[in-house]
Formats: structure tokens, sequence, C-alpha cells
């Protein structure tokens, strides 16, 4: 459907949803994120402040290139203020669990229909040029983030295996190295020995199903594919390249524009190294962020995401930490999209501290 020249989908009806669902509990917001509030505000403000900026100078593109990214906000602050109800723990564990499930099906089709594909291989599929893998980056990496969070919460351990397996399978090397980051972040910060042996066996016991079933030879030739997309770096080099020239352009900007950042509609062109002028998503959160909320959000994106870290490691919550790192590394070759804010706002929740004598007594029950 069109409105205006913009065409309106199911995300855009999803985003005013929870955009207003958002705004309702704002108080909720404030009370899941403590403090950190006033980072995540100014956040939120500043990109609010892009497409404000954005929307009499381009109109309806500035429209279009904000959706995603205040979709993706929305949900995240819907999903805090939501984090206070009883059933939330429940709620997000069966969202993980059947999401996941959904993508190893979608992954075993995708197989099935195309074969396991590589890196650098793409397909035509709908009338478009598409990476030939079993599953997109988002996919993969929120697959990823299930594995770590069931792991972490000793929940359905081969289930687990299983997503680990698939995300082997999906070849995409940021979402490899970025779930390893998080498995080793959960294994160092979680206090439990039960919890870290268990997120050690899922790797294992993943890992050892993968083996027995290309040594049986029902993987075919997944072990070759895997090797060649490991070994190619085309995509990562021509996006860094691609990074390059849009931050060279950002830092002739006026200074006004470099500390808030150029508004939505601005676009992303540059030349790729062949001389041809791209225009898509840099597909980096940091460069994208930084280009639309500047040095001022930069900053305050640094004390939301690094505090909230620092906070987990203090009070050495695995599960969060592990799925912010996760989530942070992933962050340098892809910009997150809506279906991993649900883990993001997971991963940026906190509890409040508890003093050191509340802290001994937990220890002391715990050894009991």
């Amino acid at each position: 459907m069109s409105v205006a020249g913009l065409q309106v989908g199911v995300n855009d009806l999803a985003l005013v949803l929870y955009s207003f669902g958002a705004i309702n509990h704002l108080r909720q917001v404030a009370e899941a994120r403590a403090g950190h509030t006033l980072a995540l505000a100014l956040v939120l403000a500043l990109y609010g402040v892009s497409l404000i900026r954005g929307l009499p100078i381009f109109g309806a593109s500035a429209v279009s290139e904000a959706r995603s990214t205040l979709l993706f906000l929305a949900v995240i602050v819907w999903v805090l203020a939501q984090s206070r109800r009883e059933d939330f723990r429940t709620v997000v564990d069966e969202f993980i669990t059947w999401t996941g499930i959904g993508l190893v099906g979608l992954a075993i089709l995708n197989v099935a229909l195309h074969g396991v594909g590589a890196a650098d291989e793409f397909v035509l599929r709908g009338g478009e040029l598409v990476s030939n893998r079993p599953l997109i980056a988002t996919q993969a990496a929120f697959l990823g983030l299930a594995a770590i969070y069931l792991a972490v919460r000793r929940k359905r351990l081969p289930l687990a295996a299983l997503f680990l397996i698939v995300v082997l399978v999906a070849q995409h090397r940021s979402v490899w190295a970025a779930t390893v980051a998080g498995l080793l972040v959960a294994v160092l910060v979680s206090t439990n020995p039960v919890t870290r042996a268990r997120i050690i066996v899922s790797g294992v016991y993943g890992s050892a199903l993968f083996v027995l079933a290309a040594l049986a030879g029902l993987l075919g030739d997944v072990l070759t594919d895997l090797a060649h997309s490991f070994q190619s770096r085309g995509t990562l080099e021509d996006r860094q390249g691609g990074w390059d020239a849009l931050l060279i352009d950002f830092h002739a900007a006026p200074l006004f524009e470099r500390l808030i950042g150029l508004p939505f509609g601005s676009g992303y062109e540059r030349y790729n190294e062949s001389g041809e002028l791209v225009t898509y998503s840099p597909h980096s959160l940091y460069v994208t962020a930084y280009l639309r909320i500047g040095m001022v959000g930069a900053c305050a994106g640094t004390a939301l995401l690094l505090g909230s870290l620092l906070r987990h490691l203090h009070t050495r919550h695995a599960e969060r930490a592990a799925l912010l790192v996760m989530l942070l590394t992933y962050g340098y070759a892809y910009y997150p999209t809506w279906p991993l804010a649900v883990l993001m706002a997971v991963a940026l929740m906190f509890d409040p501290v508890p003093d050191p004598v509340t802290r001994l007594n937990e220890r002391a029950s715990t050894r009991q």
C-alpha cells in the first residue's frame, strides 16, 4: 500500500503500535534502565531530531530511511517497559525458542531447495540477486543469541546445540565471531560451575553432532563450502572501503552536523573499489549510527552500551553480558534489525546491585 508516495507495510504498522506502547510505559522503562536512562533518552532524542530535520528536506525518503531504525528502537523500549511483568521471562523464553525452531526449519528448507551455498555465491530469488546461504545474517545472529540465552539459562541444551550447528552452516563469518565472543564471555563471567559446564557441553555437543554427520557423508560438500566461506574476505573488504568513504565525507561536513549527525534521507552514496556508485546502507551499526546521531550520539551510545556491559561484568550477570558482547561484535559488520531488538533489550536490562551483606548471604545459600 502506498501513502503519500511511501510504501507502507506490516513493519510500519508494527512501528506505530510499538511506539505507542513504549510511550505509554515510559516510567517502567526508566525503572528497567536505572542509571543509564539519560543516555538512552539522549540517543532516542537525537534519532528523533534526525527524522524531524530530514522530513522538510527529503520528505518520504527520510521516513523510508528511518523506519527500520525507529522500529528497532521502539521494540527495545517496549520490551524494557514489559520487563517488570511477572510472566516476562516465560514469554521471552517461548519467543526465543519457537522463533529459533522456525529459523532452523527455514534453513533446512533453503538447503534442500538451493544447497548450502557460499559466502560469495549469489542466486536470483523473486527477481532479486541475493546471497545463496541458508539464512541471512539477522536470522543466523538470532540463532546465535538464542543458543547463548538457552545455554546460560540451562534450558533445552540440545536445542541450543542445534542452533549452533545451523549458525555454522549459515556461513556468516561475522556471526561466527560474534557467537564465539558471546560464548566465551558467558563461560568467563558465570559464577555457577554448573552453568559453565553446560555452556561448554552445548558447544561440544553441537560440534560432535556436526562432525559425526560430516563423517557419515550426510553433509555433502558442506565442509568445503565452509572452508571457502572462512577464507573469503571480499564482502568485508568492500564494506570497509565504503565505510571509509562515508566517514571522510561526514568529517568534511559543518561542525553542527558532525555533532548531531546528518538528517535521515541524506543517503549513503559512495563509490566502491570498482568506481561504481552504491547507495545501500553501510550495514555497520557503528558507522550508520554515527552518521545519523553524530559525535554527541556516539558518546551517549557508548555510555549506554559500555555502561551496561561494565554493570553486568560487575554483577557477574553472564546471560546479559554474553548477549551484549555478541550484539556489539555483530554490530561491527551489520546493523541489527528489529528481530534482534528483543534480545538487545534483555541485554540492556539490569537489576539493582545488592549490598555486600546481601551478596554474602546469596553466596552462602548457593554453597548450601
